[in-house]
């Protein structure tokens, strides 16, 4: 299979604080034909940086991969590609000098032929038409200047919207509503920088007809780096602290503790 792509980009700052963009992309692909997508974003900022609105919508398309389309096991060669579109409006706002930033986005993005791997006939198929809803929210500060701390929140409403009576309205699966994250950063004195991340997930569902559940979870993840010389570090992290069982799919497994070690040079 081959993709060639082209894409033009357009910018404009009409007025103080103002930023308008445009872009426009078309996609030929070698078996499904060519796809142009569309997206404009604006910016306005009334005071410098400290507030900013935000706007964006934004068109996908996603041509299934030879994994999706040929898998011996799973493969399914009627695929179709994905295409969606999003709105998304947002708003940041700068506190403290700069200590604080808040940032609230709400989004909606609506899909057809949405590719979905099924567990109960394990192969790879489409979604006829989807609708997924949110809100973001994330908090970050910086109490002093070694420290970094950011939350996050969201909440995603994922919906089957196909019309087949069993399924229309359920939860897609294996998205949760909600998800939390908690992370902080502390830069000592003496070269060392390390790190925590507390992420919570939320109940989900693994099936369409929403009748195999899958538990929410909680993962802990710490991590440091420490500098040696000008253009070595030493990096290391520890995911899962706590070895948490849990599952994003039905019945697959995941890691429990692991511990990563390396060396990150700059030249």
């Amino acid at each position: 299979a081959n993709i060639d792509s082209a894409y033009a980009l357009a910018i404009i700052q009409p007025l103080a604080g103002l930023s308008l963009s445009g872009g426009v992309r078309h996609d030929e692909h070698s078996q499904f034909g060519g796809a142009t997508t569309l997206g404009a974003n604006a910016n306005y900022s009334p005071n410098a940086g400290a507030t900013n609105f935000r706007l964006s919508y934004g068109e996908g398309f996603k041509a299934p991969s030879l994994y999706q389309l040929y898998d011996a096991f799973s493969g399914n060669a009627a695929l179709r590609p994905e295409r969606s579109k999003s709105y998304d409006i947002g708003i940041d706002q700068s506190l403290a000098d700069g200590r604080a930033l808040i940032s609230l986005t709400a989004f909606l993005r609506n899909t057809t032929d949405q590719i979905n791997y099924d567990n109960a006939t394990f192969t790879y198929g489409n979604i006829d038409r989807t609708r997924a809803k949110g809100v973001e929210a994330t908090l970050a500060l910086k109490p002093v200047d070694a420290l970094n701390v950011t939350a996050s929140y969201s909440y995603i409403d994922a919906r089957d919207r196909t019309g087949r009576p069993a399924f229309d309205g359920k939860r897609l699966p294996r998205r949760a509503e909600q998800a939390v994250s908690l992370s902080a950063d502390y830069d000592w004195s003496f070269g060392l920088s390390t790190g925590a991340t507390l992420t919570l997930v939320g109940d989900s569902f693994d099936d369409f007809a929403n009748n195999v559940p899958l538990d929410g979870y909680a993962l802990a993840a710490i991590r440091a780096s420490f500098p040696v010389g000008p253009n070595f570090e030493i990096t290391g992290r520890v995911d899962n602290l706590f070895e948490a069982d849990y599952a994003t799919a039905f019945n697959y497994g995941t890691y429990g503790r692991a511990a990563y070690g390396g060396v990150r040079a700059r030249f």
